[in-house]
């Protein structure tokens, strides 16, 4: 009976190991971004990469398109690491179509075509990229790397796909008086922290639509975190 059963183990091992041995990767050219349309057909087992490149920060709208059942579209980036997925559920007669939409940093990604043993279709791409104003400096995501803020100077940035917050910080020789304004063009809702030298919150503003105020701030450095919704947003301080 154990050898019998070693023997099942075995054969399922083998099958599991010829299985994978039968996926294939499918490179391709890369894809444009203005909204033309890319054809493929998917085959079982099949994995098909088209690669892009975004010059600069920006939303990406990719529409997919199948004419066969349990289609799998992914995003990955330069790693080959997926961070978003949609299954399109469509047929000859009538296809599936589904739209992804993310802010993106700038750099070189992928949107995969995945396959199994029962795909086999048709299917289409289409991608749009809308670049936006970024003023952003590397590393600005946490308060040690807090971009500055200089007096009467609007600054562009964007809360992309993989980001948490933006930071921005100033400094006050003495307790003063400083003029903040704010504009989120964001579809959501974005938030932005104002915070002391110690990183103590001071206030928080839960509409940035053309927020604008005067707030008397206390000497040192101040910090200023945007957060919330994925997008554009401008800032400027007079101090």
């Amino acid at each position: 009976m154990k050898k019998l059963l070693i023997l099942l183990l075995a054969a399922l091992m083998c099958a599991a190991s010829a299985h994978a041995d039968s996926t294939q990767r499918i490179d391709h050219g890369a894809l444009p971004l203005d909204e033309t349309w890319t054809d493929g057909q998917m085959r079982p087992d099949e994995y098909h990469y088209y690669p892009f490149t975004a010059e600069q920060a920006g939303k990406l709208t990719a529409r997919v398109q199948s004419f066969y059942a349990n289609a799998c579209f992914e995003l990955l980036d330069a790693d080959l690491i997926g961070w978003a997925r949609v299954y399109v559920y469509g047929s000859q007669g009538a296809p599936g179509t589904e739209d992804m939409e993310y802010y993106l940093e700038p750099g070189v990604y992928y949107l995969r075509c995945d396959g199994d043993s029962s795909t086999q279709g048709d299917y289409r791409l289409k991608l749009f990229f809308a670049p936006c104003a970024c003023d952003e400096t590397a590393g600005n995501d946490d308060y040690h790397g807090a971009q500055a803020l200089p007096s009467g100077k609007t600054l562009s940035g964007v809360l992309t796909q993989w980001d948490e917050f933006d930071y921005y910080s100033f400094t006050l020789p003495a307790e003063a008086q400083a003029y903040l304004t704010i504009n989120s063009e964001a579809d959501g809702q974005q938030y932005a922290t104002l915070y002391d030298g110690d990183m103590l919150e001071i206030k928080t503003v839960y509409d940035l639509h053309g927020y604008a105020e005067n707030l008397r701030l206390p000497a040192g450095t101040c910090y200023v975190s945007i957060s919330g919704a994925k997008g554009p947003y401008t800032l400027k301080a007079f101090y």
